[in-house]
């Protein structure tokens, strides 16, 4: 368990398509991202949060993925579903199917950006693409799931998982 975390690079995301919806519904008032640094874990591990705050005005603090991804908020959660699908699919071949849902966070990397990869605004990338690696927990295994991503110029990203990047470990 950490101590604390560092936080930087805080930064909003409103643009986000389910901050934007909430603001739009008046059930929100705004959302941030920042980089936080687990103090008292090893090798200075580092997490991805979001804050929001609700239409009272209250904040609330939200641990999306320990590691490093580029991905916005919304279209991190439109793909947990495909990572573990995909997980389903290595674990089957292994023959070490299970019935558990996750076992822990997804940790993530960043393995790969494109050239053209546009800037982060409000919490979203218009242009570019970039893999990450998300590993699993399941069935007491790990499981390695390659995500690649490419804005689709709306604030969204197409997703593609990559059965032949993708491992047990």
């Amino acid at each position: 368990m950490p101590q604390s975390v560092e936080v930087s690079n805080v930064r909003p995301i409103t643009g986000d398509r389910l901050v934007l919806q909430g603001v739009a519904q008046r059930s929100l008032q705004n959302g941030w991202r920042f980089d936080g640094v687990l103090v008292g874990c090893p090798l200075g591990a580092r997490a991805d949060f979001i804050v929001i705050r609700d239409a009272a005005g209250q904040l609330q603090m939200h641990l999306t993925n320990l590691g490093q991804s580029l991905v916005s908020y919304s279209v991190g959660q439109d793909s947990v579903s495909k990572a573990i699908l995909m997980s389903d699919i290595l674990l089957g071949k292994a023959g070490a199917a299970c019935e558990t849902g996750l076992e822990r966070p997804l940790d993530s990397r960043v393995t790969q950006k494109s050239n053209d990869l546009g800037p982060e605004t409000y919490g979203v990338r218009y242009k570019g693409g970039w893999t990450e690696i998300w590993t699993l927990r399941r069935c007491n295994r790990e499981i390695e799931v390659e995500m690649m991503f490419s804005g689709d110029g709306d604030g969204g990203a197409y997703i593609n998982v990559s059965e032949a990047g993708s491992r047990l470990k």
